[in-house]
């Protein structure tokens, strides 16, 4: 039978925690039903053949409730102001409905910047438009998102891949500003006001591209306290500029992917440059926020190199967990700033109350079935359109899932924001209910470990203690601190529970589909549903250095993995037998303590080597243990990391698991 090693190996896993916020309001929301702004057809009968709009968009108010929108789109043949070209447009209608062109004319467009400057070269698209007042001129700001493009040697279209599985122009970003002093009709550009924290070298002749979104304006004092605008003192008001972001090294989501983060400028420093005619003094106005610097607000905005070979400053995100936001609102009946967020799940908002800390999502993720959400940009319905009140609304383009960017597919929506100070309910990701091992969404076998991840599942990070287990006999806590999980109605044990996740047991008897709901304190989350399974096998893995070592230990009790990690650590050798742990192998007893359960037919594989387990079995809860030899065949293969799967009954653990970066489990061999 082999080696048995009574272990709940998933504690000495690190275990994914959420830090304490600061100065962050409490607050709920809910939306109402969606209502068409504008579809695709409407919009081509006004000359545009895609957007508007392409990207977030800003409004400035008319006569009674109508107003002129800004956005970007592509005109057609058709259109009657500037047709066949691309850029920044007007439209016109109310906050629910678009109801014309405004002649079809274009504000500005690609290369309209100051003369030699590479930032909006390709592709210039605005933006959310902020009024201003100082030093006796007056009028709007609009920042906006400039592109630089380059050809992709690696694809046959020579274009760069994004989501959706579909492909665009590769693209180095930037935020522009223009400035409008005859009450929107016109505006010029002046300039650059951010760069990304890596130059245009990093991504030129590359695969991948460089997205900062469209920029946000917000008017505060230097605390991040909300101020009128015009503000009564513009030498102690600050704009601050958000943006999105990459930041490799950073923690959580952000250390593969662009996230948000935060610049700032003086009110009467921003109007000065702007009317200054100088193109270097516009891109030396903003310091972006780097909380890991002494001083905060010392990182330029930009590298204030016209062909973008310099390099910006760094910053900090202002969370990890997630992407930034794409659009940045005040609303003024609840004193708070919202920040609406896009995800492959769809959009949700967070809260702050002084710019810099933000609270996890606030309400509920809104998607619609079959058709993802791109653009979210915020709208207040009071005199000014960048301020809220009780009523705010999210505006997005929805397209069938896969279509983007086929415009003619497009509905362009808005749902309406209702806000509450009533603390929010736990909120489920749709698509993060997971193999506890794998990361994978679905795969949730009766008896084995499960995750659900959220947003204000409680307090408390910890797992189950010996108090829990009092009074319980040979049952399983079901109940941490208040926080439970019902499958399909059942209950579920509870390992591990933090604010945005619950490491779960699947309850006996779960088949099919896995209906899944966390309840704190009674009050219930919404329901995500995934896939159940008979077989589901992962490895439990462990993540050092961002490289998946599988969750196993050798006889002489090291951990599988690289001994620099540390002492406890040591890679394998033709011979060695591991005891790997993991879950999902096969239906196991749920809710109780277990006793040894052996499973059969389990094989293991070691790069395009398979050999048969030694011994696999449940020896804790949820938890199965697979003992197998390093073949001798290794000691005549290069040294290295190998990745490693299971299978049984015909069913193999994945390829790559769901970590952040996807990569395989691996085993590192040496001679």
């Amino acid at each position: 039978m082999g080696y048995i090693r009574m272990l709940r190996w998933a504690s000495l896993l690190p275990l994914w925690a959420t830090a304490a916020w600061a100065a962050v309001p409490v607050l709920s929301y809910t939306l109402g039903s969606p209502v068409t702004f504008a579809t695709h057809a409407q919009l081509a009968g006004y000359g545009f053949q895609w957007g508007p709009s392409d990207g977030q968009f800003g409004a400035i108010p008319g006569i009674g409730n109508n107003y002129t929108f800004y956005g970007t789109a592509g005109s057609a043949a058709s259109c009657a102001g500037t047709p066949g070209t691309n850029g920044t447009y007007t439209f016109t209608g109310t906050l629910d409905h678009i109801a014309g062109s405004n002649g079809c004319k274009r504000l500005f467009g690609p290369g309209d910047g100051p003369s030699g400057w590479l930032f909006d070269r390709d592709y210039a698209g605005g933006g959310q438009v902020v009024k201003f007042a100082s030093g006796g001129k007056s009028g709007y700001l609009m920042p906006f998102h400039g592109e630089y493009h380059w050809q992709n040697p690696a694809t046959t279209n020579h274009e760069c891949a994004v989501s959706g599985g579909t492909t665009v122009p590769c693209f180095y970003s930037g935020i522009g500003l223009a400035v409008s002093t005859d009450n929107g009709k016109t505006f010029q550009v002046v300039g650059q006001i951010m760069q990304p924290s890596q130059p245009l070298s990093v991504f030129t002749g590359g695969g991948q591209n460089m997205g900062v979104g469209y920029g946000s304006l917000i008017v505060a004092d230097v605390n991040g306290n909300h101020l009128d605008n015009p503000p009564a003192d513009p030498t102690g008001a600050y704009f601050y500029l958000f943006f999105l972001d990459l930041a490799p090294g950073s923690a959580g989501s952000c250390a593969a992917n662009t996230c948000g983060g935060v610049a700032r400028a003086r009110y009467s420093d921003v109007i000065a440059a702007a009317f200054s005619g100088d193109p270097n003094q516009v891109a030396k106005v903003f310091y972006k926020y780097n909380g890991a610097s002494p001083n905060a607000w010392t990182e330029p905005a930009t590298s204030d190199t016209p062909d973008l070979s310099g390099t910006a400053g760094k910053y900090a995100p202002l969370w990890t967990d997630g992407p930034g936001a794409s659009e940045v609102l005040y609303d003024s009946a609840f004193n708070v700033y919202l920040a609406v967020v896009q995800t492959s799940a769809g959009v949700y908002l967070r809260a702050s109350s002084d710019l810099i800390h933000w609270s996890s999502s606030i309400g509920p993720t809104y998607n619609e079935p079959g058709r993802t959400l791109y653009y979210p940009a915020l709208m207040g319905e009071t005199v000014d359109p960048t301020i809220g009140g009780p009523a705010p609304r999210i505006y997005f383009s929805s397209f069938p899932t896969g279509s983007f960017p086929d415009y003619a597919t497009q509905i362009f929506e808005s749902v309406t924001i209702t806000l509450s100070t009533a603390p929010p309910g736990p909120l489920l990701t749709p698509t993060a209910v997971e193999n506890g091992a794998t990361y994978i969404s679905g795969g949730l076998v009766p008896g084995s470990w499960a995750q659900a991840k959220g947003f204000n599942f409680g307090g408390t990070t910890r797992i189950w203690g010996t108090a829990d287990f009092v009074g319980l006999g040979n049952n399983l806590p079901a109940d941490l601190d208040g926080v439970e999980v019902k499958v399909n109605g059942l209950a579920a044990a509870i390992y591990y529970i933090s604010p945005d996740q619950v490491n779960f047991q699947v309850p006996a008897g779960v088949a099919g589909n896995a209906a899944v709901q966390v309840f704190i304190s009674g009050v219930g989350s919404n329901t995500v549903t995934v896939a159940a399974a008979t077989n589901s096998p992962g490895i439990f893995p462990v993540i050092e250095n961002g490289v998946n070592y599988a969750g196993g230990v050798f006889l002489d009790g090291k951990r599988v993995g690289d001994p620099s990690i540390g002492p406890a650590f040591r890679n394998a050798k033709p011979g060695d037998v591991i005891q790997l742990f993991a879950t999902g192998l096969v239906p196991s007893p749920a809710g109780v303590l277990v006793n040894l359960q052996t499973v059969s037919g389990v094989t293991v594989n070691i790069g395009t080597v398979t050999v048969p387990a030694d011994f696999a079995g449940l020896v804790a809860v949820g938890e199965f243990q697979i003992n197998f030899t390093v073949p001798q065949q290794f000691a005549s293969l290069p040294a290295g990391d190998y990745p490693l799967t299971i299978a049984v009954n015909g069913v193999s653990s994945p390829a790559t698991i769901d970590s952040n970066p996807q990569a395989a489990v691996v085993l590192p061999i040496q001679h």
